[in-house]
């Protein structure tokens, strides 16, 4: 990251009000963050009053509706939130992700051009039990013109699973970036556990394991 750059976060939400009003707290604490960019995927819970919430809570705050879509799609929604940022770089963070205030993340962690910065499923063994680090693959820091270097999100992935290795595996073979970690011996972030239904439960398929499994196959082909 260089001195003039700035950094959108980019955010998607339907059904979870409750878990953004919490994790958004910590993230407005950073002065350097340029905006955020939330796309409300047709939240039945994101009212005329929440939306006010979030104007008085930090004019960096930038929300997108996104009306009648009955299921959630996270690559879609994720893509057009990183088509509003105006950042040269993406913090592309879950709703139920919690920016430590015990740390400076920006002072942990710099990238240039030919990286990106993610989570990782098997590098945590700190708290895998609970979910703490677990949950964090989703987690991406990335310069947006390296993100539409490989298009995003592939939008052909339907439900829980795989939107993140796909694109992570493309940042890779197509653009040529390296992909570097979050370090679990500085917890400069953070999952907030909870069950396992709330990851399904905005998708039209709420089997977790079959959507999984339909990802991955699709995904393994691809790369072939």
């Amino acid at each position: 990251m260089e001195l003039n750059e700035k950094i959108s976060v980019i955010c998607a939400v339907k059904n979870r009000i409750n878990m953004l009003k919490f994790s958004i707290n910590s993230w407005v604490a950073y002065k350097n963050i340029h905006e955020f960019i939330i796309v409300d995927w047709s939240s039945d819970d994101i009212t005329h009053d929440e939306e006010e919430y979030f104007k008085k809570l930090d004019d960096r705050i930038k929300i997108i509706k996104v009306e009648n879509e009955k299921y959630f799609n996270l690559s879609k929604s994720f893509n057009l939130a990183a088509k509003n940022a105006s950042g040269d770089l993406l913090l592309k963070l879950d709703v139920d992700y919690i920016l430590n205030p015990y740390y400076d993340f920006f002072e942990t962690y710099n990238i240039n051009k030919n990286e990106f910065l993610t989570g990782d499923w098997n590098g945590y063994e700190k708290n895998r039990e609970v979910g703490f680090l677990l949950y964090l693959n989703g987690f991406l820091y990335v310069h947006k013109e390296n993100f539409f270097k490989v298009e995003g999100y592939n939008e052909n992935l339907r439900g829980y699973g795989y939107d993140d290795c796909d694109l992570y595996s493309r940042l890779e073979s197509v653009a040529g970036l390296k992909r570097t970690y979050l370090d679990c011996d500085k917890i400069v972030i953070y999952h907030n556990p909870h069950e396992d239904n709330l990851r399904s439960k905005n998708y039209e398929c709420k089997n977790i394991k079959l959507t999984h499994s339909r990802n991955y196959n699709f995904y393994s082909n691809k790369k072939l």
